[in-house]
């Protein structure tokens, strides 16, 4: 096994965002050696989250890893069957840094190497003196809060300072890394004082404590809000922190000197806290605040004046005026956003004092459209037949938000289109090398799933070779239940021929069989290819698929497999469609862009039990969650009790039917308004073939 223990998943809703949030604790424990025969293989493990649904920009996802300290979200790739999306390190910093009062640090780099006491210098490569520590994390306020993080940036790599030269316990036991930070390297001790070298934001902080102690000696009123702002406002300003990782710096880099400068002979200066306004995701028709507190330093007297520049008229200021006493102490300014559509809005407020540099505080939010999932409803047996019902739902979103619904209905017990029955990577790790020896026997030992068999195998680098010089090479897989495949499998394979130095060994066919189907391949030469094959099977339990090379000297290298239950080939829709879409058969339907709360589905099976449920798609491309599902079971409909022909039920056969006929089609009307009585010539639709059989009717043709 990769892997022991458990995993548990909860839900609940955020206080803050009221955002659902999803809890994944994991007990279970990577690197469980796979023993074949004197050699242990050692395997970490993954946790992934798939995310099913039909519009790819429907939802952002934020992860984060807690009380994991060897764990890591990946930077993408292929998976088995799966192709993830990389983790993005914005957004890591830590959940302490939100805190109000908390002042964030990250760390930028002031040295690079190092020599140790043995005079052996090491030097970090991926450090840049200047920029950004490769470590450090940060926000750019893609968090609940909106906020972004670090507040300011210090040096934390690479950082020498003296350690206790009677205390040996954080010595390295091996001053040879590469790394000039790997551990702490004692540097000097010639004089009999010891120095060692360290990185992290662990040194930064303390770097940035110091400093912040030293502004405490010269104003000991400091808040830490103040303290934020003049980090802010006196920060240094270079190539590094206006680049590329302009958002990793937070405000700039720390300077002890002007920050100290500010506190205690600055002339007329606006300060703010924060130095930017960040509302995040906001719903449209809600009005949401956020506070700035504007402070004058040594002001020459006068007003600090609040001018809004907002072109969507969506923001709006408590006050635009802050009197020099309420200055001196601080004033909070309310910023109020309230939007009416939804979108990115931006900003700004510029803050003018007699004397003092203006100060310019940008604004930003998102607004996003106020919905609410749709309720699928119990259907009407009055409008259920052998085969069709009606399906309705209810949907307090507002109709202009909504641009169509998708309609999934399903025989019981759902059949899944598609389904992942197995994989296998043939890891470098085992598979690492031209062997000699037949592994046929003994494939239990490399693959990923138990139960494979096959005869004239041999390993080879990335891949399983099939066949030798005096024989053909046959793999067959584990017992598949393929009971919910439709009756089609896919069968996605790499492949290519192997080097071995003999003409012979190109052209090679490559067979692929499940059951009495099959499909003969030519894999031409050594470069790995991918291919697939959809083939029709018996939608049975304990079926196999072989792979199998058809000559000796015809050799295969096989470097990836994945088998599904159903045709993986199908392309899902890549968008709501704005016209009615049907696709499916008689025991299953996807219906697109409905755009009523109704639709009648036909044609399915006679007297079937059948599952449904729906999902909205939005304006802003944005895409619900599905519905309940409702469950209705499909019947021979009563004998009809009207007069045939009336359908608005009066009691007789007019012109005034035909008008109801007319409204229906025209769409301004669902069918189901009238029951069965709309369905004149009883083919379970309704149109100009109805009205022409009413017509005859009323005419008494």
């Amino acid at each position: 096994t990769y892997s022991t223990g458990s995993m548990k998943v909860t839900r609940s809703t955020d206080n803050y965002s009221g955002k659902y949030c999803y809890y994944v604790t994991s007990t279970a424990k990577g690197n469980q050696q796979y023993l074949t025969g004197s050699s242990p293989y050692t395997y970490p493990y993954a946790i992934a989250m798939v995310v099913y649904g039909s519009s790819a920009n429907a939802t952002q996802f934020d992860c984060w890893g807690v009380d994991a300290p060897s764990g890591f979200f990946t930077t993408g790739g292929t998976y088995g069957n799966y192709t993830l999306t990389a983790g993005s390190d914005d957004c890591s910093s830590s959940d302490d840094v939100t805190a109000e009062k908390v002042v964030s640090i990250g760390a930028y780099v002031t040295r690079k190497a190092v020599t140790t006491s043995n005079s052996v210098s090491y030097t970090n490569s991926s450090y840049t003196v200047g920029d950004i520590a490769p470590f450090s994390s940060y926000s750019t306020g893609c968090g609940p809060d909106g906020k972004a993080y670090p507040t300011i940036s210090a040096p934390g790599a690479v950082l020498i300072a003296g350690v206790n030269r009677y205390d040996t316990s954080n010595y390295p036991s091996s001053t040879s890394s590469s790394n000039a930070d790997e551990y702490m390297t004692i540097v000097n001790h010639s004089d009999g004082s010891r120095y060692g070298s360290m990185s992290g934001t662990s040194m930064a902080t303390p770097t940035a404590s110091g400093i912040v102690a030293l502004w405490l000696q010269a104003d000991p009123t400091l808040t830490p809000e103040r303290v934020k702002a003049v980090m802010q406002s006196s920060a240094i300003k270079d190539t590094y922190t206006n680049g590329a990782h302009a958002a990793r710096f937070g405000g700039g880099k720390l300077d002890a000197l002007a920050g100290l400068q500010q506190l205690v002979s600055c002339g007329p200066t606006i300060i703010t806290s924060p130095q930017s306004v960040s509302f995040g995701n906001v719903v449209m028709d809600e009005t949401a605040q956020q506070t700035l507190n504007v402070k004058g330093v040594n002001l020459e007297g006068g007003d600090i004046t609040a001018t809004l520049t907002d072109e969507s008229g969506t923001f709006a200021l408590a006050t635009t005026t802050i009197t020099a006493i309420e200055a001196a102490e601080g004033n909070d300014i309310a910023v109020t956003f309230s939007p009416k559509t939804y979108g990115n809005y931006q900003a700004s407020i510029t803050l003018k004092a007699e004397g003092a540099t203006d100060v310019t505080v940008p604004i930003t939010a998102t607004a996003l459209l106020r919905t609410s999932e749709p309720v699928m409803l119990e259907a009407d047996t009055t409008q259920v037949t052998a085969n069709s019902f009606v399906a309705q739902w209810t949907d307090e979103t507002s109709e202009a938000n909504v641009q169509s619904y998708t309609l999934y209905v399903s025989k019981k017990p759902e059949i899944p289109p598609v389904q992942l029955l197995l994989s296998e990577t043939f890891p470098t790790s085992k598979f690492n090398a031209a062997g000699t020896t037949n592994i046929g026997s003994s494939l239990n030992n490399y693959m990923d799933n138990s139960g494979w068999t096959g005869s004239y195998l041999y390993l080879a680098s990335g891949g399983i070779r099939f066949g030798s010089s005096q024989r053909a090479g046959t793999l067959t897989s584990p017992a598949l239940d393929l009971t919910q495949s439709n009756g089609k499998l896919t069968v996605k394979f790499t492949a290519g021929t192997y080097s071995s130095g003999y003409s012979s060994d190109t052209n090679c066919s490559f067979r692929v069989t499940c059951g009495s189907s099959s499909q003969l391949f030519t894999i031409p030469n050594t470069t790995q290819t991918d291919y697939v094959v959809v083939l029709d099977v018996e939608a049975a339990a304990g079926q196999q698929v072989t792979f199998a090379t058809t000559a000796s000297r015809k050799r295969v290298i096989l470097s990836h497999i994945e088998i599904y239950a159903g045709d993986a080939t199908q392309e899902a829709a890549s968008a709501p469609r704005l016209a009615i879409v049907e696709a499916g058969d008689s025991t299953y339907r996807t219906i697109e862009g409905i755009t009523a709360k109704s639709y009648e589905v036909s044609g399915l099976t006679t007297a079937g039990i059948f599952d449904f449920k729906v999902q909205a798609h939005y304006i802003d491309g944005s895409t619900s969650a599905w519905s309940n599902e409702q469950r209705v079971e499909l019947r021979e409909r009563e004998a009809e009790t009207w007069l045939r022909g009336d359908v608005n039920l009066d009691g007789q056969v007019n012109v005034a039917d035909l008008n109801c006929l007319v409204e229906v089609i025209m769409g301004l009307r669902p069918a189901s308004d009238f029951d069965r009585r709309a369905y004149i010539n009883d083919d379970d639709r309704v149109d100009v073939a109805d009205i022409n059989e009413l017509v005859a009717i009323i005419l008494g043709l």
